[in-house]
């Protein structure tokens, strides 16, 4: 069966935040998300980036940060430090009006939040993840353990899994993983690893 390709929305950048050094809120807006589902918040968005006198299409995947269906505006977080790549060198220079294509959204990667407890861990490529999982448990749940998220780089994930499982005696099914980066590979290579050997 032939995957369904992904829709592409035309958007323009209407506002950018300086949450730090190296954080930057980028919100984007566009009649093209008139249909975005909102409470969508945690799951993630393709960032879709064409260089001009570039053929090759680049696609990011960014986690939704915040959507308001009323102005139709959609937020990410970017992390802009030293490293260079389509998406990091786009949100460095990204301004109000900037042009940029988006993507999705994507199903959430956890989507049980009756259980009674939870341990959430996550850097900062994945914060916003936290940010939207958060509010969709049930009030009396602990965020400290039994549910497992990791959202980290994939090294940190192969490392902490076996600890987790073995040594804490965590269930392999109650743990999520979401590789988001991959120390020392590209985002194009990483892709293509994370299909042949999913973590």
């Amino acid at each position: 069966m032939k995957k369904k390709k992904a829709q592409v929305r035309l958007t323009h950048v209407s506002n950018v935040i300086e949450l730090s050094p190296h954080l930057r809120r980028i919100s984007v807006t566009g009649e093209s998300l008139q249909d975005f589902p909102s409470a969508m918040e945690g799951g993630y968005v393709k960032v879709v980036l064409q260089s001009a006198g570039d053929s090759e299409v680049k696609m990011r995947s960014y986690t939704i940060r915040a959507f308001n269906p009323q102005s139709n505006e959609l937020s990410l977080d970017f992390v802009v430090n030293r490293h260079n790549g389509p998406a990091t060198n786009w949100a460095r220079q990204a301004k109000v009006g900037d042009s940029v294509g988006i993507a999705g959204p994507g199903p959430m990667k956890m989507t049980d939040y009756d259980h009674h407890s939870y341990l959430l861990v996550a850097d900062l490529t994945s914060i916003n993840a936290i940010n939207g999982y958060m509010p969709r448990f049930k009030k009396n749940a602990d965020a400290r353990d039994s549910k497992v998220f990791l959202a980290l780089e994939a090294g940190s994930i192969r490392a902490l899994r076996p600890i987790l499982q073995k040594e804490l005696g965590f269930e392999r099914l109650n743990i999520f993983t979401v590789g988001y980066w991959k120390k020392g590979v590209d985002a194009d290579r990483f892709g293509a690893q994370k299909k042949a050997n999913p973590l």
